[in-house]
């Protein structure tokens, strides 16, 4: 069957078979070519236009409207069909144009480094709909849920905020803050507004099921997802961690969570950096850098919620640290010194601080220089969370040797003469802690970009010296107990070792835990397919994506694209009875086509809605236009 028998009973409601659909797409899809470039005026030489480099790309819900998010603080829409140029917007903010987000085929939000978003009307771009601020740092995230008719936003901050763009006040917009947890770079929420999906800087997607972002909130208080998967990886019983055991259970209708830890055997995935989900919300595409930093790796993973109770718990073992350690175990003793695990915070108004942007500015002086004397193109498109805050709202920037716990492990700061927080100083003897006597930091942790440890690794090889993180500051696991101040002896609280022996009992609440019978919950398989890439230009995030139909994934490859497929013949996305053989044994991507389209590294790709349309951004901000020729 031809291409135009095919297209004719599909006109006259007669549904071909499966098979020759697959062969009619994959012609289509082997036959994408490029047909037409815009911004192509400017000599490779220049290595950067006007706009500078294309960071998104987004179609309209009709397809009709292409939008580019632009380095420089510009925003530049296209006619679809014509593909030409037909408004653009110079100062759209005043800083990095990260995202953009259609809500309507009229109306679309942009978010930015200068940590605002605003809405905008396709038909009056002289100025904005709505400015919306609340994120203390880089908004890179937007996401709209038609089921609970709210714009939802993330940044480096770690929250996610949710707007009702439909309600305003006297005061300003309806905005709440529902969660918050270190090292967050991307959320996604599903086609039918279900299942919200995060991907962190901790090498872990966190799954919410059953999405009710009203409650979202109020069901999660206080859970730190980084500090869980922490007791995880060591394998380490943490009383604050495993208090949220309930939320992973069936028996959590609204809000349930999930871990996805599992990745390919050669990926020890450490920042997962960009997030995508099927068009028919049957699984995750991501991307992670590995730890070494020499692969990426794409890879998919089941969404669906699996259908046992994966409350299923395995008990921790002393054998476990006995000879060779296990994968976990192994991957938590490299990845320690990288875990970011903040100190929530309970207030319902965002952080306005003005310290974390000059901070960032100070950090991106100290980049190195390139020969010829400009700064390294090492750019923000890597993750900087802000400074992480206690709960009575302080900031501890320790320029001293710490170390934690023997619950968790060891995680050294040496002085940083760079840093302009606080005035050098000789190192005492102990750890300073948080002034308050309700505060015991048993666990430390430090946060560190892409970009700044990559400066600093080669300012490490060629001093040959060691140095230390940017911030370190302690929280409390629930492993050792608060300090009681009473001097009535009687009703004190006993101390607590951290780490406990069979016979020791471990304390909750005052409520006693036999830790001999104590469990850590393990997270279910769902790494289906994936496949490796190549790392080129480091600290910048490569946005891939799905076909309309979910058959094709375009993955950004060098200075072009491939193009990948579920199998040799483009099908389908597998049927749901498949998905246990699948994550039972993995399988690589099919390599479909590759692309070479590009001068420079490929950032953002998107599929027409409509139409087998691609179009591919990069980072000299050209963007090219790419049709079947059949």
């Amino acid at each position: 069957m031809n291409l135009y028998d095919w297209i004719d009973k599909r006109q006259s409601k007669i549904l071909p078979h499966n098979l020759y659909t697959d062969q009619v797409m994959k012609r289509i899809y082997t036959k994408l070519e490029p047909c037409k470039y815009w911004n192509d005026l400017y000599p490779a030489h220049l290595n950067s236009s006007e706009y500078g480099a294309v960071f998104n790309l987004e179609f309209s819900p009709l397809g009709n409207i292409l939008a580019a998010a632009c380095e420089r603080r510009a925003i530049v829409l296209f006619d679809a069909i014509s593909q030409k140029q037909t408004h653009r917007v110079m100062k759209a903010h005043t800083d990095n144009v990260n995202c953009i987000k259609f809500l309507n085929n009229q109306t679309f939000a942009t978010c930015s480094d200068d940590t605002t978003v605003a809405i905008w009307d396709t038909r009056f771009l002289k100025n904005r709909v709505r400015m919306l601020q609340g994120h203390s740092n880089w908004v890179k995230n937007i996401e709209y849920s038609n089921k609970d008719k709210l714009l939802v936003t993330s940044g480096f901050d770690g929250s996610i905020f949710t707007w009702d763009i439909n309600a305003h006040t006297e005061e300003g917009l309806v905005y709440q803050k529902v969660f918050n947890t270190s090292g967050l770079m991307r959320c996604r929420i599903s086609p039918d507004g279900t299942k919200l999906v995060m991907c962190t800087t901790g090498g872990y997607l966190m799954i919410i099921h059953h999405l009710d972002l009203t409650t979202l909130r109020k069901d999660l208080r206080g859970f730190r997802p980084t500090l869980y998967r922490l007791m995880q990886m060591a394998n380490q019983f943490i009383p604050n961690a495993a208090k949220f055991d309930h939320i992973f259970s069936k028996n959590q209708k609204r809000n349930r969570v999930e871990l996805v830890t599992d990745f390919p055997e050669d990926n020890e995935a450490e920042i997962i950096h960009a997030l995508q989900i099927h068009p028919q919300g049957l699984s995750i595409l991501s991307r992670n850098v590995s730890i070494d930093e020499r692969n990426e790796y794409s890879c998919i993973h089941d969404i669906n919620e699996e259908v046992y109770d994966i409350t299923k718990r395995r008990k921790r073992k002393q054998t476990d640290y006995d000879g060779e350690p296990p994968s976990e175990v192994s991957r938590f003793k490299r990845r320690i010194r990288r875990t970011i695990v903040p100190e929530e915070s309970d207030s319902d108004q965002p952080s306005t601080s003005n310290g974390v942007r000059s901070s960032v500015r100070e950090n991106q002086q100290q980049q190195p220089t390139t020969d010829s004397g400009r700064r390294s193109k090492i750019r923000k498109r890597a993750a900087r969370p802000a400074n992480p805050s206690t709960p009575h709202g302080t900031t501890y920037n320790l320029l001293t040797t710490t170390s934690a716990s023997s619950a968790v492990g060891l995680v050294h700061a040496e002085s940083n003469t760079n840093s302009n927080d606080a005035p050098a100083a000789p190192a005492p003897t102990a750890a300073r802690t948080p002034p308050s006597t309700n505060f015991v930091p048993d666990i430390w942790a430090a946060e560190i970009s892409v970009a700044e440890r990559e400066a600093r690794q080669a300012r490490q090889s060629a001093t040959n010296t060691v140095s230390g993180y940017d911030f370190v500051y302690a929280i409390s696991s629930g492993i050792m107990q608060n300090a009681n101040t009473s001097t009535d002896t009687s009703t004190a609280t006993r101390p607590l070792p951290p780490v406990a022996s069979s016979s020791t009992t471990l304390y909750l609440n005052d409520n006693p835990i036999p830790y001999s019978k104590e469990f850590i919950l393990q997270n279910p398989s769902k790494l289906m397919y994936y496949i490796q890439e190549s790392n080129e230009g480091r600290g910048f995030i490569k946005e891939s994506c799905f076909s309309s139909d979910g058959r094709i994934i375009c993955s950004p490859y060098k200075n072009g694209v491939r193009l990948l497929s579920f199998s040799e013949n483009c099908s389908e996305h597998p049927s749901q009875y498949m998905n246990a053989e699948l994550k039972r044994s993995p399988r690589p991507l099919f390599e479909v086509k590759t692309i070479d389209c590009h001068k420079d590294i490929v950032l953002s790709t998107s599929f027409s809605p409509k139409q087998p349309l691609l179009v591919t951004g990069c980072k000299q901000g050209k963007v090219t236009w790419h049709y079947p020729y059949l």
